[in-house]
């Protein structure tokens, strides 16, 4: 009896284990097939990720770009130049040292450039409290009216003889990067 148990038990681990290496060989199969009949759309989820996130990012940058028109804006310079001639901080802030500086040589006729440098520049109000004097802001460096991240600053005086252009230009900030003066 003993021995028939044995050879029974036996029989029954040798298809228990052959009934499990089957088993195991069909759920591997199924997986694989599962794996397979999944990947194109796994393929076609990942693509539509990569779209999504070439999207956010050119959305992000039309944000971005829309944020610095509205700074560009001709608003946005006004507001920017006002506090530009009355804070003496923001002035020396929001100028591209050395500062390029052309004026008028009356003795020679020509024109002089020289630089200031951080150091030596004075606040300039330019025509906050003198109203004598007129200006007109141009969105551009050839005086014409067209929209741009340049702005030129003409002030000049008929009764004065005063005429100062102050170049500005956008890239981060509005900063000014030159002076003429042909004024007499």
């Amino acid at each position: 009896m003993f021995n028939y148990r044995f050879k029974r038990s036996k029989c029954n681990i040798f298809k228990f284990v052959k009934n499990s290496v089957v088993a195991l060989i069909l759920f591997s199969f199924l997986i694989t097939m599962n794996s397979c009949n999944q990947k194109p759309e796994h393929v076609r989820l990942i693509k539509e990720i990569d779209r999504l996130s070439i999207l956010n990012s050119e959305l992000k940058e039309k944000v971005n770009s829309l944020e610095q028109n509205n700074k560009v804006s001709s608003r946005a310079f006004d507001i920017f130049l006002w506090d530009f001639m009355i804070d003496s901080v923001l002035q020396k802030e929001s100028i591209d040292f050395p500062l390029e500086k052309v004026t008028l040589n009356t003795k020679h006729g020509g024109l002089d450039t020289s630089f200031i440098t951080s150091k030596d520049w004075k606040h300039d109000p330019i025509y906050a409290y003198n109203s004598t004097e007129r200006s007109q802001v141009y969105d551009n460096y050839e005086m014409l009216l067209n929209h741009s991240r340049e702005r030129l600053v003409h002030w000049f005086g008929l009764e004065t003889g005063g005429n100062i252009r102050y170049y500005f230009k956008f890239t981060d900030r509005w900063k000014l990067i030159k002076i003429e003066n042909f004024g007499t």
